[in-house]
């Protein structure tokens, strides 16, 4: 018997792909983050409900590149590495 899966939830899978990309960052950093980018595109779907949520999430570039601009490298911190 197969197990059912969850529906696809691009805004989930997203978030969590920024989240792995900015795992160098202290926790609250990475939070801060997340709830940002969260909050963006909450207004943005709700200010213009008409673009689909992938258009809202190409817009944002991809999560490494999501994550460099809002916390480049020199931001990072890599614990053992100064």
């Amino acid at each position: 018997m197969k197990t059912p899966t969850a529906p696809a939830d691009p805004v989930r899978d997203y978030l969590a792909a920024v989240e792995r990309e900015a795992s160098a960052l202290p926790a609250d950093r990475r939070q801060e983050l997340l709830a940002d980018l969260a909050e963006h595109i909450d207004v943005t779907r709700a200010e213009r409900p008409d673009v689909a949520t992938g258009e809202i999430l190409a817009g944002l570039g991809t999560p490494v590149r999501s994550r460099r601009r809002r916390c480049p490298r020199r931001a990072v911190v890599v614990p053992g590495q100064r």
